[in-house]
């Protein structure tokens, strides 16, 4: 029972996850050293996210304590005006999506984000000096832990859900 939970929760942050990183509208024009408050809002987030195009390709891996590791790619097909199609593949198949940005929503507060300031970041990807992080809980009292690139967008996710399960993502690879 415990894996098949984890497995559904798991499809929801990396799918949430990976699509959110490929749906911004806005250029990177934010840095982390020009906000001086701890409070930040969604935007601020969207704005570390590189602006979508086809053929960008962004790999997650995800894994819990006990569980199996689980990986997802999303692919953009193509971006017409406002309107993206992305390919999401994992382990059980692929599937087409496409709409606005607006409408690949995620967990992700319009406000309630706190900057917690910048570290070094090794995933599998690379490493990553002087990533943002931020922290955040969302509509399910999930605790999230996030870090940010600048135009790569999130690089490392930690969810700790309210039954104390942990699940942290990373980023494995990123084509722009």
């Amino acid at each position: 029972m415990k894996v098949k939970v984890f497995k559904k929760v798991l499809a929801l942050v990396i799918i949430s996850f990976t699509v959110y990183s490929c749906s911004s509208e806005t250029p990177n024009t934010v840095n982390s050293s020009s906000v001086s408050e701890s409070q930040v809002n969604a935007k601020f987030v969207a704005d570390f996210e590189p602006k979508p195009k086809a053929g960008q390709k962004i790999v997650y891996i995800s894994s819990s304590p006990g569980n199996q590791s689980r990986e997802l790619t999303t692919e953009i097909i193509a971006v017409d005006g406002d309107v993206v199609t992305v390919k999401v593949t994992d382990a059980e198949g692929s599937k087409e999506l496409k709409g606005k940005n607006e409408d690949f929503k995620d967990d992700l507060p319009q406000t309630g984000i706190t900057l917690e300031g910048t570290e070094d970041v090794k995933v599998p990807a690379g490493e990553f000096k002087g990533a943002t992080k931020v922290s955040f809980t969302n509509a399910t009292n999930t605790k999230v832990i996030l870090w940010l690139a600048q135009g790569t967008g999130p690089i490392k996710r930690i969810d700790t859900l309210a039954n104390g399960l942990v699940i942290t993502t990373e980023l494995k690879e990123f084509k722009n």
